[in-house]
């Protein structure tokens, strides 16, 4: 406890307590005094595989309820949160924050807490929320269905969503297909490995995925009640859509370019179709090999940080902190 508050006096920006055995009580000792002073610059905290309970649930909460908080990444997978305790969480979330990240894998959470979550989502306040991890717990369809719906609203910017190792079936399934084909919302990437889901939500994926109408880049279904070759698929039109994504935020990028340099693609002069034509394979070629290497340089760090490096989904989502926290 001592080492822990001597780095936050520090002036420390994120501190790693996970595995501590702090119960809720011992929690609030340590962050209470530092969280409620307006001189704490603490962003990143991570509590997980602590049992918090929902004392340590009140202790979160009131930290991002506070007008100066700067936490933007929570880490609570395997905290013994429950319903009670993510319920708080939600509310605090609901009511206004900074949290950009919060991770709650395997805390026990029903659709009861699922309920509350999608609450937050859909709160009137702006929020900042753009990665959600909720893998291992017992979430339904019921659940599933309030946070797909949530997703629509004008003021939910989520962008990850774990879901994975739930108990969602098809319909639960059907209801994410049906929010990622309306186009309102911001999901690139959706967890639901380790589930219930059969052909029927396997189809509705599988339809969104190839009607060029949504931004999911990644949508994983292995570990359901599906054939390989079904999830070889889904994966597979997974990849069509980034490459669709990629070309078309490319061609975006080329029309201003032109713009911006007085190109006029829709010139009628053959000569100005074929320079620009060049111009735009080149542009193309060059973009191409830039993300190709970062896309190599970064693969270390998007495999363990963003819980995309584990083959099933709860590990995955416990890796999305893995490297920073177990799960996110």
């Amino acid at each position: 406890m001592h080492e822990a508050l001597a780095i936050i006096a520090a002036g420390a920006t994120e501190i790693n307590l996970r595995g501590k055995h702090l119960a809720g009580s011992e929690a609030s000792q340590i962050l209470d005094p530092v969280l409620s002073s307006p001189d704490c610059k603490l962003t990143k905290i991570l509590l997980g595989d602590n049992p918090l309970g929902s004392l340590g649930a009140d202790c979160i909460a009131r930290a991002i309820m506070t007008p100066w908080c700067a936490i933007t990444y929570l880490g609570l997978a395997e905290s013994q949160l429950g319903d009670s305790g993510v319920i708080k969480i939600a509310n605090a979330l609901a009511a206004g924050s900074c949290v950009k990240q919060i991770y709650l894998a395997a805390n026990n959470i029903s659709d009861v807490g699922a309920f509350a979550i999608a609450d937050a989502l859909r709160s009137p306040n702006r929020s900042c929320l753009i990665s959600l991890g909720l893998t291992g717990n017992y979430i339904t369809d019921s659940g599933a269905a309030q946070i797909a719906q949530s997703l629509t609203v004008e003021t939910c910017k989520l962008d990850v969503l774990y879901l994975g190792g739930n108990l969602i079936k098809d319909e639960g399934a059907i209801q994410f297909a049906n929010v990622l084909m309306s186009g309102r919302c911001h999901l690139s990437t959706l967890w639901l490995t380790n589930n219930q889901i059969a052909e029927k939500g396997a189809e509705a994926i599988a339809n969104v995925l190839s009607s060029g109408k949504c931004s999911i880049t990644r949508l994983p279904l292995w570990g359901n009640t599906l054939s390989l070759p079904v999830c070889a698929m889904i994966d597979e039109l997974s990849e069509k859509n980034i490459h669709r994504i990629k070309r078309e935020s490319l061609l975006h990028k080329w029309y201003h370019f032109c713009l911006g340099h007085h190109i006029r693609v829709g010139a009628a002069s053959p000569v100005a179709h074929l320079v620009s034509d060049i111009m735009g394979l080149i542009f193309l070629q060059l973009t191409n090999q830039f993300n190709a290497s970062k896309s190599e340089s970064d693969r270390d760090s998007v495999d363990g940080e963003d819980e995309l490096s584990g083959n099933d989904d709860t590990s995955s989502e416990l890796e999305d902190s893995s490297a920073s926290e177990s799960e996110g």
